[in-house]
């Protein structure tokens, strides 16, 4: 193309030209890891879909051949590029996580964090017969290393803390992630399954390494609780699963509970604002805004901060 040859090659080092068919969806695959070989492991930040087309049919003379065909280029081509594109398009970012400690930090100042909650997960429901790796990959890195990363990035807050008043680090963990339960047929959904249970191992190897330190660290399961994973079939409220966590870690919140911003992690921080001290409460959302949150932060300005 000579025009995006000629920015090119102004921009050497920043554009990239891709040949891509867009509606070529077995293409997909091979396009997505020539991005990957572009941007490594910062994944992308930004997706714009762009490309499409226009049929100037009327009523007379428009056909159902058009409406399809108009219907996959403008409509369906974007969804899959994008699906192909989501692992590059991280929730997992670890590069943001230096601005978003010195965010706590700021907010917290000398005090540091005295309780970090792990809460935020996925969950992808594959047997054996469709399994990927790409779904062992992404469920692996969102559940069980994620929560890792995280904890490593706030240790000097934690570290802060633990100098003068009781720590800790709480991961929600589930009974799914334990093998000596993994008997039910049709409920080996293996990504999700796998990931519990490394996070249980993670919480054990920091228990270790942060004892010294004086940090508590325990994986918690809140039970099978009518969330966007549990299902509304589930066997137990949101409210009643967050009081049960609580109930184990109420003692030690003292000043700054970190949690999340849906399902149990948003239930979480309405309780520990009504049942706790808690000096501060940050609250983390993937969204520029939440609107319960929102509310949250208007009925208590002083105390909760929502960060993205």
């Amino acid at each position: 193309h000579p025009e995006l040859d000629q920015l090119r090659d102004k921009h050497p080092n920043r554009l990239h030209v891709l040949q891509l068919e867009g509606t070529n969806y077995n293409s997909f695959p091979e396009f997505v890891k020539q991005v990957e070989a572009i941007v490594g492991d910062q994944g992308l930040d930004t997706l714009i879909n762009n490309a499409g087309m226009a049929f100037r049919d009327r009523l007379d003379s428009v056909t159902a051949e058009v409406m399809v065909k108009n219907f996959e280029v403008n409509s369906v081509a974007p969804l899959m590029l994008t699906k192909a594109l989501l692992p590059l398009l991280k929730g997992t970012d670890y590069h943001c996580f230096p601005e978003f400690v010195k965010q706590v930090e700021a907010i917290v100042g000398d005090n540091g964090i005295d309780t970090l909650i792990n809460n935020a997960g996925i969950l992808l429901p594959k047997l054996l017969d469709s399994v990927t790796a790409e779904d062992m990959l992404k469920n692996f890195e969102v559940n069980s290393v994620a929560p890792l990363m995280l904890t490593k990035a706030l240790l000097p807050l934690l570290k802060t803390s633990a100098a003068s008043r009781k720590t800790s680090v709480i991961n929600i963990s589930s009974s799914l992630g334990s093998i000596e339960l993994a008997t039910r047929p049709g409920m080996t959904i293996y990504p999700y399954r796998t990931s519990k249970a490394a996070l249980n191992m993670i919480t054990k190897c920091l228990a270790v390494d942060l004892k010294p330190h004086n940090i508590h660290v325990i994986s918690i399961c809140p039970g099978h609780l009518k969330t966007d994973l549990g299902g509304p079939t589930a066997q137990l409220e949101v409210s009643t699963g967050v009081s049960g966590v609580l109930n184990v870690i109420k003692t030690q919140i003292t000043d700054d509970v970190l949690g999340a911003n849906r399902g149990i992690g948003l239930e979480l921080v309405r309780q520990v604002l009504t049942t706790t001290h808690a000096k501060h409460v940050i609250a983390t959302t993937r969204q520029s805004s939440h609107p319960e949150l929102d509310q949250l932060r208007d009925k208590h300005p002083n105390r909760l901060h929502v960060l993205q």
